[in-house]
């Protein structure tokens, strides 16, 4: 078939809607190895095929979770008050970079008193107002702000320093910068970790000690100054790694949830884009693979089956965790790991995308989310309510990327505690000119599919996020 053909084909496909080709996760030839894809010119590489690069350096993760016992209990709880305020009429939302770290939250401090205004921070996500985005006749009174999104962590190790202190950060891949709490800090939450002594390193370098970070959200506030050390990930090193040494931390229990009351939190390696950074230096990724520890820059989460205990890869793919082909989509802006979404679907329903619309994949959020434009339809397909034993009556909920379908069962996004079955799902709308945001997150998406995160290196080499079912059983 000539391009010509090809591109004729693409648009008339197009503009019918939704690609008309259903492949699953079991291969599939027509699509292409992502190495030989030119992403300049060719329209159907909207979708590849991991090469399949076997992963340099393992990880072991633990996992956290911000509500400590009775997990299940308290994210079913946390859906059950979000589902009964949009029913009530009240539409929750949250912004683009006013969580922790730079996650998606509501940070109070942004916006003025009254929130009779809401300004974003930054011009290229600006927007007035939720409720001139927001549906269905909704008021501001009538919108309640998400401070934070962080709910699920993922804790390894790492060492800083001359000789190596060993510290268990967060591995994050909704935040950018890689920070680690400093003994100057004397917060009550800062007492209850293990903290880093700049002053025991040998290969500590204070660049500028006049120069002071400071980051504010909507659940607390942290504090620090920049520096370089070495970090060691694995046997992974880079010398003169830029860091933040945390000096400060505050919770903002005004407005809810205290995240560093209720994780042991002694730091955090982002895995996300440069563009969220705010200490000066490369992020600790491009610095692996500046220095040529990863031959190719791109990590990958597989969570295991109770999630207390999971990996992250750098540098590849390990087979054992998952079945079939990963399949690559490219990332849509170079901030979040976010891709175009086409549709989504409860059984033969389609619930979206008529507007522009992205997929957000966060390992630090646990549940997964859709706006308000679609709720109505989504908690009328699938109610909370009193259940007895097999998920099998309930719909299969269906994701459309790049053409392909991904699919969540009942046993998979349904969660149940003591008589009652409610889908791992909340309302949120992140007011945005790039159109709706609906949320992958940890427990209710990434346990079910492993899921690799990949950096590109410009137009025609573009970031990806890829998946492929995971296999269960295997640690």
């Amino acid at each position: 078939m000539s391009r010509l053909c090809l591109l004729v084909w693409y648009i008339a496909n197009t503009i019918i809607g939704v690609f008309t080709y259903n492949i699953d996760f079991n291969g599939d030839l027509s699509i292409r190895n992502c190495s030989t894809c030119d992403w300049d010119s060719d329209v159907l590489c909207h979708v590849c095929i991991h090469e399949g690069h076997e992963a340099q350096h393992v990880i072991k993760l633990n996992a956290e979770n911000v509500y400590g016992e009775g997990t299940v209990a308290a994210a079913i709880q946390l859906v059950k008050e979000n589902h009964a305020l949009f029913k009530s009429g009240k539409v929750s939302f949250a912004f683009r970079g006013e969580g922790p770290f730079g996650s998606i939250g509501y940070d109070e401090n942004s916006h003025n008193a009254n929130n009779s205004i809401l300004r974003r921070r930054t011009k290229k996500d600006r927007t007035t107002n939720p409720a001139a985005i927001m549906p269905n006749k909704i008021t501001e009174t009538n919108n309640v702000p998400i401070h934070q999104m962080k709910d699920s962590l993922y804790i390894g190790s790492i060492s800083v320093g001359t000789p190596p202190q060993v510290l268990h950060p967060i591995f994050d891949t909704g935040s950018t910068n890689l920070w680690v709490v400093g003994t100057d800090c004397k917060s009550h939450s800062c007492k209850k970790v293990t903290r880093f002594n700049p002053a025991e390193s040998t290969t500590f370098k204070d660049p500028d000690t006049s120069k002071r970070i400071h980051i504010k959200f909507g659940t607390g506030e942290i504090e620090g100054f920049p520096g370089k050390d070495i970090v060691r990930i694995g046997n992974m090193e880079v010398p003169d790694q830029s860091i933040a040494i945390v000096d400060n931390e505050e919770g903002g229990s005004a407005y809810g949830l205290n995240i560093f009351d209720s994780i042991k939190f002694e730091g955090i390696v982002g895995l996300a884009f440069p563009e969220m950074a705010s200490i000066p230096g490369l992020p600790i990724l491009d610095n692996l693979a500046m220095l040529h520890q990863l031959k190719h820059k791109e990590f990958s989460f597989y969570i295991g089956d109770s999630g207390s205990e999971s990996m992250l890869l750098f540098g590849g793919v390990d087979h054992k965790y998952y079945d079939g082909d990963i399949k690559m989509f490219p990332v849509v802006r170079e901030h979040y790991w976010e891709v175009a979404l086409d549709a989504v679907y409860i059984g033969d329903y389609k619930i979206c995308c008529d507007e522009k619309s992205y997929l957000i994949f966060d390992s630090g959020t646990s549940l997964n989310t859709l706006p308000s434009a679609d709720f109505s339809n989504f908690m009328r397909l699938l109610p909370s309510e009193k259940c007895h034993g097999s998920f099998d009556k309930y719909p299969t909920i269906t994701y459309v990327l790049g053409g392909q379908k991904v699919t969540l069962t009942g046993e998979q996004y349904m969660m149940s505690h003591n008589g009652y079955c409610t889908p791992a799902y909340m309302q949120l709308d992140v007011p945005s000119e790039f159109g709706h945001a609906y949320i992958v997150g940890s427990n209710a998406f990434m346990r079910h599919y492993y899921t690799v995160f990949r950096r590109g290196g410009g137009e025609n080499d573009p970031s990806m996020v890829g998946i492929a079912p995971s296999k269960k059983g295997v640690l």
